[in-house]
């Protein structure tokens, strides 16, 4: 088999008018809560009063967390409707993780269960980070030890379009947990001053937020499809590599 050009299927990526336009619009949206996060934090600094916290991105409840909320929310439906389109049931494997996803951040599971655990624990966590956020890993690869079965079941069993969508939504969602949990314990272990400390809260909220709205965009951008895709992302990546 030819190895896939990098030009051409990026470009395929965004033949839908459509869903361009709703990628456009929440990335849009995106912005503007960075633009209003950074706003609030200056004005705050500069002028000695307390910041709003409705305003930031990394407050609980916030609009920007509200956001997320919706997309996590829709996202979890149009699978439901994808499954319904193709007539399978392994789309709801996928719809259950981002359930997942939305009731942790409106319930904050891993934080709350995260605070309830670290009592019955006494050690030293490596790297400055805190027991809090052993624990709160230790909660989350639980919940994800329960809910890869389903994806598992469904990916081997599932169509080859299935697996496809799979596979580009798998590479979504890793990037997703890169910025949740990574560049999250990086933010909670590196102590190097204010500046970094915003920075890096900076890029672990806005790099979830886009990453979601990427993820909004996708499964979007198959619903309209009719849960059909010309070209998958995984596809993209393999033949860039391979031209590389």
């Amino acid at each position: 088999m030819d190895p896939i050009t990098p030009t051409k299927p990026f470009t395929a990526l965004f033949k839908d008018g459509y869903s361009n336009a709703f990628l456009f619009l929440l990335v849009f949206i995106d912005i503007t809560f960075f633009f209003i996060h950074f706003t609030n934090t200056l004005t705050a600094e500069l002028t000695g009063t307390a910041k709003k916290p409705l305003l930031l991105m990394d407050a609980d409840k916030s609009y920007a967390e509200i956001y997320q909320y919706i997309k996590f929310f829709w996202v979890s439906v149009l699978f439901i409707y994808l499954g319904y389109l193709k007539q399978t049931f392994h789309y709801l494997a996928w719809s259950i993780l981002f359930i997942y996803f939305l009731l942790d951040d409106t319930l904050q599971f891993h934080e709350g269960i995260g605070r309830q655990i670290v009592p019955f624990l006494n050690f030293a966590p490596p790297f400055g980070l805190r027991l809090q956020d052993i624990c709160e890993l230790m909660v989350s690869a639980t919940a994800g030890s329960f809910i890869f079965p389903f994806l598992f079941i469904a990916y081997v069993k599932g169509s080859e379009s299935f697996k496809k969508t799979s596979r580009d939504i798998g590479i979504l969602v890793l990037l997703l947990i890169f910025f949740a949990v990574f560049v999250d314990m990086a933010h909670s272990a590196i102590k190097l001053g204010r500046a970094v400390n915003f920075s890096l809260a900076f890029i672990e909220d806005g790099g979830e937020m886009i990453v979601v709205s990427l993820i909004a965009w996708y499964v979007f951008r198959l619903s309209v499809n009719e849960g059909n895709s010309e070209i998958y992302l995984y596809d993209v990546i393999r033949g860039s590599l391979r031209a590389a």
